[in-house]
């Protein structure tokens, strides 16, 4: 059976093998600055193997610009569990293994790489701060991580990898603010379909399911001025309460959803938009969508007029900038978070729409959505309607989670406008997707029964209006698309959507037309990620070869 297949393939792979990283040990979670007396700096590291994996010898080394910052050579006898972690740190950090003097790491612009026994095979490897620069290419992997982060005591986020032992060897893509959890896993429950009116919660509350940087979010009524809420407004057209997501106190915020990233993300909610200009010089902005940022959501700079480099948000965002002249909204793909120079990707902007007050201000639907690699944005119209200003853009086929980041630059906080929302619809389905591309020859088909989400013991595969009760399903490690055409082997007007590497398996008996072929996923995180290519099969008479192909489809396991 293929399940025995798929297991006995699992089992030369890494646990946890999100990614396409093959690293037995990743650098799994870490914090270098704090709002005390970097009391709680640490890195954590993950075993992503089925086994324990001896680290004697190995050592992981700090470095900036100017050299070797500290070097940690791991002991004789130092071992990491299997699925398990090893963490270093100040002794006020939880579930230490090894104890540093606080401090160790620096605040600005450092990497942290794990070398093997040798010092200079590099493990895993990062650079953070990267705004600053990426003093060493050999230490970052892809863009580094981009924007700033201390955390704050009380509230205590890190950057942490989106799920245990999720690797790219891409940093940018790998790792977000999430809260802490030294010692223990990062992973986060995956959310559900979710409409949130927010009017059974209570007015002054933290919003539940959500985490800020500085400030959580919080519950208001829109026509009630308080200290979360800098102005009265008139209510949505929802009605009732709503939510800021603003650090009154002033400077930036950055608050996330608490689910799990996926790659198939919607967004739905109204929004506060207002159009009037500010004072000269003053600025204020936010960001909406999927992806990350950092701490402090330092400005970002979609026309790169205002020569700002260290937002670092990432992914596909709406990112709403109020100034002296008035106010624009812009759909941006930030992909891994560089912005100016340095940056390797930089943002590319989608689509932007001026605000002019009377006609688009106000409260407004905003949508932002990825499925795959497509992207779109919807700003206007009516909500859960195909109908506003609508933009579209091919994006990265990355994990990503939804995200709030707002800074006002403006003199108190009266002339402020925080991010503001109501009737808030979020989905994230993780990973698992059955994508059917291509067509079938002599109206073969191949679809699906649910989805290759771990633990669906029914998920199958049909081969549909087989002619001759007999058919088959191909898998392969690798999506052909276009297809092959088979015409020189006899089989003409069919397709290869598949390299076929896995194997031809027999499905049930076909009734009907329909042959089944039944593949339950196993509840096992090494899957989430990884992609299988599948095509039917089936006996003809219309081909001189006497076989007939589907249409192919492209698995992708996940929660």
């Amino acid at each position: 059976m293929l399940s025995t297949v798929l297991l006995n393939a699992l089992s030369l792979l890494p646990q946890g093998g999100m990614g396409t990283s093959t690293a037995p040990v990743v650098i799994n979670e870490f914090s270098y600055d704090d709002s005390s007396t970097d009391d709680l700096e640490f890195v954590e590291l993950f075993n992503r193997t089925s086994s324990a994996v001896d680290i004697s010898g190995w050592s992981l080394v700090g470095d900036d610009s100017n050299g070797v910052n500290f070097t940690e050579v791991f002991p004789p006898g130092t071992f990491i569990a299997a699925g398990g972690y090893f963490v270093l740190g100040d002794t006020l950090v939880p579930n230490i293994d090894i104890q540093r003097s606080s401090g160790f790491l620096q605040n600005s612009n450092e990497s942290i790489t794990l070398f093997d026994t040798s010092g200079t095979t590099i493990i895993d490897t990062l650079i953070y701060e990267a705004n600053k620069g990426v003093f060493n290419a050999a230490l970052a992997e892809g863009e580094g991580i981009w924007a700033n982060q201390t955390m704050i005591e009380g509230i205590n986020t890190t950057w942490s990898r989106l799920r245990d032992g999720f690797d790219t060897d891409n940093n940018g893509n790998d790792f977000r603010l999430q809260p802490w959890s030294p010692g223990a896993s990062n992973n986060l429950a995956a959310s559900i379909p979710n409409l949130e009116t927010f009017d059974g919660l209570t007015i002054g509350d933290d919003l539940g399911g959500w985490q800020g940087s500085f400030v959580n979010p919080h519950v208001i009524d829109p026509t009630i001025l308080d200290s979360n809420n800098p102005s009265s407004i008139a209510p949505s057209p929802q009605g009732g309460l709503a939510v800021t997501m603003w650090d009154s106190s002033g400077g930036g915020n950055h608050a996330m959803q608490l689910s799990d990233p996926g790659i198939e993300n919607t967004a739905e909610a109204y929004v506060y938009i207002d159009a009037t200009p500010l004072a000269a010089g003053e600025l204020e902005m936010w960001s909406f969508g999927f992806g990350t940022s950092g701490t402090f959501y330092n400005f970002p700079d979609p026309t790169g007029a205002l020569g700002f480099t260290a937002n670092g948000d990432t992914g596909l965002v709406w990112t709403y900038v109020r100034d002296d002249q008035g106010a624009n909204i812009y759909l941006l793909d930030r992909n891994d978070g560089g912005m100016g120079a340095n940056a390797i990707s930089g943002l590319v902007t989608i689509g932007s729409v001026p605000i002019t007050a009377g006609v688009n201000d106000g409260w407004q639907r905003i949508l932002v959505r990825i499925s795959g690699t497509n992207g779109e944005g919807r700003f206007g119209g009516n909500f859960g309607a195909p109908d506003g200003t609508h933009f579209t853009a091919t994006v990265d086929r990355v994990d990503r989670g939804l995200f709030v980041g707002y800074r006002e630059g403006v003199s108190g906080t009266l002339g402020a406008r925080p991010f503001t929302f109501d009737f808030l619809f979020s989905e994230s389905y993780g990973s698992a997707q059955a994508n059917a591309y291509g067509t079938g020859c002599d109206n073969l088909t191949l679809t699906s029964t649910g989805l290759p989400g771990l633990g669906n013991a029914t998920f199958a595969l049909n081969v549909n209006n087989a002619s001759i009760p007999l058919a088959f399903v191909g898998f392969g490690s690798a999506v052909v698309n276009p297809g092959v055409d088979l015409t020189p082997v006899g089989m003409a007007g069919c397709f290869a959507y598949t390299n076929l590497d896995i194997g031809l398996f027999a499905t049930g008996a076909v009734v009907g037309g329909t042959g089944t072929f039944v593949l339950p996923v196993p509840v096992n995180t090494a899957l989430v990620g990884s992609t299988m290519s599948t095509q039917g099969v089936a006996l003809s008479a219309a081909t001189v070869l006497q076989l007939a192909t589907s249409n192919g489809m492209e698995l992708v396991f996940g929660f």
